[in-house]
């Protein structure tokens, strides 16, 4: 390698560092702040959130990995041009091709940790999400109930008890209003065993009655000895997370694509087979941003970051419109869902060229 390849290699892997901190960081803050309302409400402990975010760094990659490759050649180019350290290099007789060496190696070693990130860490990322996940909700559900207050475990249940007995596996004293159903309940209890399995979250209850009432002028009582509330843990836990078929699979999502297909769903199939191919053809665009960031780089002598940041700016704009546009036409089959997939690629790719042909470097 030349030395004036080691030089570039080197500015660029730590700008590459630098904006793959910028992006991750800036996305992880975004996440936190939804999770601040369950931090300050104690659904959330301060830790669990910290191993969430860490579990969600995967699903970022998805953006994050193209966009970083296309600051740091566009910014380090940029500067090269700006310090006229590319004149120089012309001058003793380097060709432009030559130029986009290093930064070729970089996008494809982008390109191929995009993949890898796509296609094995972002499910398995995803799949101890829900591990963790879970965890929370069963020691939210079964561990932060209090005496004399009005507990709040399953969204549309409160639950009021008097002190518990034997630990906390005995409630004593129990009133429950339960809105689960369309017509809402109050139960009243003497006690309620906690138990918690495959989950399943059960408090039997004894001694008790249900108050119902139907309508304004229809009041019912039942009176039971025995009466037992069952919760699913698994649904509380898909009505806080929604896994995308983005964040899937290649396996689950050919699985969803044959349940579609029995039901004839034609456009929940074409919008899966875009997700599988779009875990390619997202990686593939750091390639396509390295052409964008040495040509822009180049034709750069101005003030080179706030060159860098309108470019930047104004390719994500181009591309993730592009690929919300191809979605659409996707999903309507307008479009093929490898073209769909492939489509904002092209139209950045042909752009660039039409660029480069009118605009010397």
């Amino acid at each position: 390698m030349k030395v004036y390849e080691r030089y570039f290699f080197r500015e660029i892997a730590l700008s590459y560092i630098f904006f793959l901190f910028v992006f991750n960081f800036l996305f992880l803050i975004i996440k936190f702040i939804d999770f601040t309302d369950k931090i300050v409400n104690g659904v959330l402990p301060f830790t669990s959130t910290l191993k969430l975010l860490f579990l969600l760094l995967p699903s970022f990659g998805i953006f994050t990995i193209p966009l970083v490759t296309l600051s740091a050649i566009l910014y380090s180019f940029s500067r090269f041009s700006s310090s006229n350290e590319i004149i120089a290099l012309k001058s003793f007789g380097i060709a432009n091709i030559t130029l986009y060496k290093i930064p070729f190696i970089i996008g494809i070693f982008s390109f191929l940790i995009g993949i890898f990130n796509n296609i094995y860490l972002l499910p398995l990322s995803t799949k101890h999400f829900l591990y963790e996940a879970n965890d929370i909700i069963k020691n939210k559900n079964i561990n932060t109930l209090q005496p004399k207050t009005f507990n709040n475990p399953f969204g549309s249940t409160v639950i009021y008890f008097g002190d518990f007995i034997d630990g906390k596996k005995v409630l004593q004293d129990i009133i429950i209003y339960d809105e689960f159903t369309n017509i809402p309940e109050i139960i009243t209890a003497e006690e309620g065993i906690i138990t918690e399995k495959s989950n399943i979250f059960q408090l039997k209850l004894k001694n008790g009655a249900i108050h119902i009432k139907k309508s304004k002028k229809n009041y019912e009582v039942i009176i039971f000895k025995d009466y037992i509330l069952s919760f699913d843990l698994k649904e509380s836990l898909n009505q806080t997370i929604n896994i995308k078929d983005k964040e899937s699979s290649i396996d689950e999502l050919n699985k969803r694509i044959a349940n579609y297909s029995s039901q004839k769903n034609i456009k929940k199939v074409n919008a899966i087979k875009m997700e599988i191919y779009k875990k390619y053809s997202l990686p593939f665009a750091s390639i396509i941003f390295v052409i964008a960031g040495v040509f822009f780089g180049i034709t750069n002598s101005r003030n080179p970051k706030s060159w860098t940041l309108f470019i930047i700016l104004s390719i994500i704009f181009v591309y993730y419109l592009t690929i919300m546009l191809s979605s659409y036409m996707t999903k309507f089959n307008i479009l093929i869902p490898l073209l769909g997939a492939w489509l904002p690629n092209i139209v950045v790719l042909l752009l660039i060229t039409i660029l480069m042909r009118y605009v010397k470097i």
